[in-house]
């Protein structure tokens, strides 16, 4: 038996050369096949052909998808693409430790605002000492949709808050980041949305949301609500939505103005629990046309968030439910929620 496993002396030598060759091939994918003698196949075959490809090779983590356990897939029905060179994962292999690892190369493409307080690298004026007061957040995707403040009305920067993070801390004054115009909001048909906060209050406050009310996550009456292409809405039953003052939340909403029901168009969770929603009205097929304006901490200048506002992410597109639940856990181990 030679050091790759391939025999010398029961093979043709026209067998032996197709076996080096699967096994170049196998290695070069980080695929080993392993026998019950732990040994490589003694015969020339190239044993996918015998199922051991699947059952019994060791598989390299990081081109799977969705699904990994132990030494082969889990369940083959839930691994829509097993060499996708990014995956969301469902269960197994190594947690997301970025937005970066959390999704797709396609999706991450699609990222328009990526709003980061654990540090001040990305926040002005440059170096800002903790309880210092900002000027703009910025935006970390590749469109620079910085955030801005007006005036003396300004949010501060406090580190070593929440897991050894930095956040913004919003008064519910008047303290309130804005950015415009927002063209890249306007009568699109998907999106997807996340926002990590922690409020003092649990009504009458606005998380985030532009100004003819897309892309919007508030408080009323004591619950979370939403609002998107031309809706609010709020639980209709149960208690996952309940706000509790000085609590931390990670907050989804995903919005496909092509979904077959209002529920299938727009759908929301909160700290991993799905909400029943119950609409104000019909789910448009697009956002608003004439959006002017997105801003964080306050809808409309009026509404004033108080309390922490630590990450905020917007797609344009619609991510799946692996992928929304990929985010969901970088964000719920970064931030310790």
């Amino acid at each position: 038996m030679s050091a790759n496993g391939i025999s010398s002396s029961s093979n043709t030598k026209s067998q032996r050369q197709i076996a080096k060759l699967t096994y170049s091939q196998a290695k070069r994918k980080g695929q080993l096949i392993n026998e019950a003698n732990s040994a490589w196949t003694t015969n020339g075959v190239d044993n996918d052909q015998a199922g051991w490809y699947r059952a019994r090779n060791v598989y390299d983590i990081n081109a799977l998808s969705l699904k990994y356990s132990d030494n082969s897939l889990g369940n083959n029905a839930e691994t829509y693409d097993p060499l996708l060179p990014r995956r969301p994962w469902l269960t197994g292999g190594t947690a997301p430790v970025s937005v970066e690892t959390a999704v797709t190369e396609a999706t991450l493409d699609r990222l328009q605002t990526n709003y980061d307080a654990e540090d001040n690298v990305y926040l002005k004026p440059a170096g800002l000492a903790s309880g210092g007061t900002i000027t703009q957040w910025l935006d970390q995707s590749v469109f620079a949709h910085n955030l801005n403040s007006g005036g003396s009305a300004r949010p501060t920067w406090h580190e070593n808050v929440k897991n050894s993070l930095g956040v913004l801390r919003f008064d519910g004054v008047n303290d309130c980041l804005n950015i415009n115009p927002v063209a890249w909001l306007n009568s699109i048909p998907q999106a997807t949305f996340f926002i990590v906060c922690k409020p003092n209050a649990t009504t009458g406050q606005s998380a985030m949301g532009s100004d003819n009310g897309d892309i919007r996550i508030f408080s009323d009456a004591g619950a979370w609500k939403v609002g998107m292409a031309g809706v609010t809405a709020g639980q209709a039953s149960g208690t996952d939505a309940n706000i509790s003052a000085g609590n931390w939340y990670y907050m989804s909403v995903v919005y496909n103005g092509a979904g077959a029901t209002d529920a299938d168009k727009l759908r929301f969770k909160v700290n991993g629990n799905w909400i029943t929603l119950s609409l104000s009205g019909t789910v448009g097929a697009t956002t608003n046309a004439s959006n002017t304006e997105f801003a964080v901490g306050c809808f409309n200048n009026t509404m004033f968030f108080d309390g922490d506002i630590s990450e905020v992410l917007i797609f344009d597109t619609l991510l799946i439910d692996p992928e929304v639940s990929s985010i969901e856990t970088y964000l719920s181990n970064k931030w310790a929620i």
